[in-house]
């Protein structure tokens, strides 16, 4: 794709950094981040069960796992938010666009939409501006190369309240094999409280 910029994403340094974290270096992420003044994000592909802080994610990590089969991918449509019931308030359905070019969300929690910025359903990644919205991008394409799930924990800016989000990003497919949707499990820690791992 050509680099041209939308809304602020240089699209071209952006490909180059989600290719570089797809094969594990994020030097390209991180100086995004600190050019804004940001602290920049914790990312760990293929996590296990015991890497998660949060119930929600294992429960969501262990119920993707469950529904892969012979080494595939799960099918997006075998996926049945009632299934997901005990992380349904904070979990996103992200639909891939354009082989990758942007990521709309199909479903946006109501826990999410509670804490952050509103409900961002049918509204696309690069609708939004700044450095949160371009390192979902940066995830959400690096994804689309390794095709495995990709655990995340950043440091917002702009939420006095809040700490740290904790995303689990687990890929599904077509039949044909490609990725066309992501389940995001997301949480965020209170600065005033303990962990709460409920």
């Amino acid at each position: 794709m050509a680099a041209v910029e939308q809304n602020g994403f240089d699209f071209g340094i952006l490909n180059a950094a989600a290719v570089d974290l797809s094969g594990g270096d994020q030097h390209a992420l991180d100086k995004l981040f600190l050019d804004a003044r940001y602290q920049p994000p914790a990312i760990r592909w293929e996590p296990s069960v015991d890497d998660l802080p949060r119930d929600g994610l294992r429960f969501l990590l262990t119920h993707w796992q469950g529904m892969a089969t012979n080494g595939a991918l799960p099918l997006a449509d075998d996926l049945d938010p009632i299934d997901l019931r005990p992380a349904l308030g904070n979990i996103m359905l992200v639909d891939v666009l354009d082989d990758g070019r942007d990521f709309r969300y199909r479903l946006y929690g109501s826990a999410i939409a509670f804490i952050s910025s509103g409900d961002k359903t049918g509204k696309s990644v690069i609708d939004f501006e700044g450095i949160p919205a371009q390192f979902f991008y940066v995830v959400y394409r690096a994804a689309l190369i390794r095709r495995c799930p990709v655990y995340t924990h950043h440091y917002p800016a702009n939420m006095s309240n809040f700490r740290r989000w904790h995303r689990l990003l687990l890929p599904l497919s077509d039949k044909p094999g490609n990725v066309v949707r992501y389940l995001i499990g997301c949480y965020a820690d209170p600065k005033s409280e303990a962990l709460n791992k409920t």
